[in-house]
């Protein structure tokens, strides 16, 4: 039986609202940039007088919020897992992790018997 996880799920049936909201801020990211430019040389002006720093600033602290969550997220989830904490909400998670360290060791043990 293999089970297949989602595009916006962390383990099989474990969704993430975390990378649905990254993927709704970069599709809105992608509407903003061309619209930006349309609406910035709508008026005779032109594409460099678009670009400033103000636009810059705000196109990194867009990408910063898309991308930042997930990663803090991640860290939040190995810092859980290393102290023994349960995180709400990510029993899954928890016990797919736990599945895997435990799968390894048998085969290690298993190896090492064939060895002796």
């Amino acid at each position: 039986m293999s089970l297949k996880t989602g595009f916006f799920e962390e383990v099989p049936g474990q969704k993430s609202m975390t990378r649905l909201l990254a993927f709704i801020l970069l599709i809105a990211l992608i509407i903003f940039v061309p619209a930006y430019f349309y609406f910035g040389t709508f008026n005779g002006g032109s594409v460099v007088n678009a670009v400033t720093l103000l636009f810059i600033g705000l196109v990194l602290v867009w990408l910063i919020a898309i991308f930042a969550p997930k990663y803090l997220q991640k860290i939040l989830e190995l810092a859980a897992q290393v102290k023994g904490v349960k995180i709400p909400g990510m029993d899954a998670l928890n016990a797919t992790e736990i599945t895997k360290v435990v799968e390894t060791n048998k085969s290690v043990e298993t190896s090492k018997e064939i060895n002796q």
